[in-house]
């Protein structure tokens, strides 16, 4: 959990991480510790309210979550979902880096995808540029997507 801000009646911040198994049923291959989803949640607070941006995928994992928000003391008002699936690495710092990091894994699948015939060649082309990088089950399926007509020609 990372909690960030300091100032008296200032907007703080905080973020919780979950990970769970990927559903992906057709991965060809990849390093099996990689194969995981990431959630977060971030709770945004001030002295009395608070607003949730996301929650976890399982109960169980979304119970522990409730217990973290009552942890501080906050009247919830909202909760803000922005979308269906994590994405996420819940051992990453909580850093800026992240983002220029982030674009140059996407220029690098761009740019193989314009030179790869397949799925599983891109895929496979992808995890020898970046193996620690990304879920397996996020690229395999990117992978696909980006492919499609090959599957279907």
């Amino acid at each position: 959990m990372s909690d960030h801000g300091s100032t008296a009646n200032s907007l703080r911040y905080a973020v919780k991480t979950a990970r769970r198994a990927g559903l992906i049923r057709d991965l060809p291959c990849g390093p099996e510790d990689l194969q995981w989803v990431a959630n977060s949640a971030t709770l945004l607070y001030g002295t009395d309210d608070a607003v949730l941006v996301d929650t976890f995928t399982s109960i169980e994992q979304n119970d522990e979550l409730v217990d973290w928000m009552r942890s501080f003391d906050r009247i919830l008002t909202c909760i803000y979902i922005t979308h269906g699936h994590g994405d996420q690495k819940p051992d990453r710092p909580d850093d800026p880096a992240i983002l220029s990091e982030t674009a140059a894994y996407l220029r690098d699948f761009n740019r193989l995808a314009a030179s790869s015939s397949t799925p599983e060649e891109l895929y496979g082309a992808m995890l020898e540029l970046h193996p620690r990088r990304a879920n397996p089950g996020s690229l395999w399926g990117g992978a696909k997507h980006a492919k499609a007509e090959a599957l279907v020609g």
